[in-house]
């Protein structure tokens, strides 16, 4: 039975992202020193803000280099409660903290919709 859709929050999100050339360039210890943790500081963050995790998945098996036609290899699904939320979420994605912009390294583009109602998560 069909479930017209709702803007009532909680809201999901799918945040879509990829890493940029400069992750490629970047020597293992750049990547391991600054590149890693100011992805780990952006997502503390994000939960910070209140988006709470669902799923994630990275299609990293068979893909080495820069993503072909799918652009994105990584995919993080969660909950906002607001449509501010996810402003503010990526808005942090592009604002420097302890020295660093996680846009220096990543990519990231988000959508919103809702579950699919035929199915129960």
């Amino acid at each position: 039975m069909f479930v017209k859709p709702s803007a009532e929050p909680p809201h999901r999100v799918m945040i879509l992202a990829a890493c940029r050339d400069s992750w490629y360039e970047a020597s293992d210890e750049e990547r391991t020193s600054i590149a890693l943790p100011t992805l780990q500081h952006l997502l503390d963050d994000w939960a910070a803000l209140g988006f709470e995790l669902l799923h994630s998945f990275d299609d990293d098996y068979f893909l080495v280099g820069q993503p072909g036609s799918l652009q994105f290899p990584i995919t993080i699904l969660g909950e906002v409660p607001s449509l501010d939320t996810l402003v503010q979420m990526m808005n942090r994605a592009r604002t420097t903290v302890n020295g660093e912009r996680a846009d220096r390294y990543y990519r990231f583009e988000s959508r919103i919709g809702r579950k699919l109602f035929l199915l129960p998560r």
